[in-house]
């Protein structure tokens, strides 16, 4: 049995676990366990928003070091028109705001499914519950960022929440 690694996100030592405990040894010929092929998907999501959040973490990284040194940059080179543009600086201060932001998306929601993972991996929930309650919090991620919601907010209308489609399980 292969060691445990600590290299890599969260979401694929958290898969290596689950096929420790869900797979390997299994000699009975039984078809992989329904907490398996949950949790394979939700580390491709996990993977997929791990993808996205590092590029822009290192963007940002950039952009506020060059945000920082700007105004050191126009104090030393004083005949550089470029470093004295305010324009310039801005324009930088929009970028790293808008890396940050995708960062920070990504992040959140890299970690969101990891914690779903933590709960298939560890819950002694059902096959139904647990199902419903995965795609419960998924929807709620792949939600997206809902302008409407907001304005409904403020305005201090009632926002009903979208009801979580059943699986074809629990509908008969």
């Amino acid at each position: 049995m292969k060691p445990l690694t600590t290299d890599g996100i969260s979401a694929k030592l958290l898969l290596d676990a689950a096929e420790r405990q869900f797979v390997t040894g299994r000699d009975d010929g039984a078809a992989l366990d329904f907490r398996y092929v949950l949790m394979c998907d939700l580390y491709i999501k996990a993977r997929s928003y791990a993808l996205m959040n590092k590029p822009a973490f290192w963007l940002s990284m950039v952009f506020a070091l060059a945000v920082i040194c700007w105004p050191l940059l126009g104090a030393y080179y004083e005949q550089v028109k470029l470093f004295q543009s305010t324009v310039a600086l801005t324009t930088l201060s929009a970028l790293f705001a808008l890396s940050f932001a995708l960062y920070s998306t990504y992040r959140k929601r890299q970690t969101s499914i990891e914690s779903l993972m933590r709960i298939v991996l560890f819950s002694n929930d059902g096959k139904a519950s647990l199902s419903t309650e995965i795609a419960k919090h998924l929807q709620a991620i792949d939600a997206g960022f809902d302008f409407q919601s907001i304005v409904d907010a403020q305005s201090g209308k009632d926002v009903v929440p979208q009801e979580t489609p059943k699986p074809e399980a629990e509908k008969s």
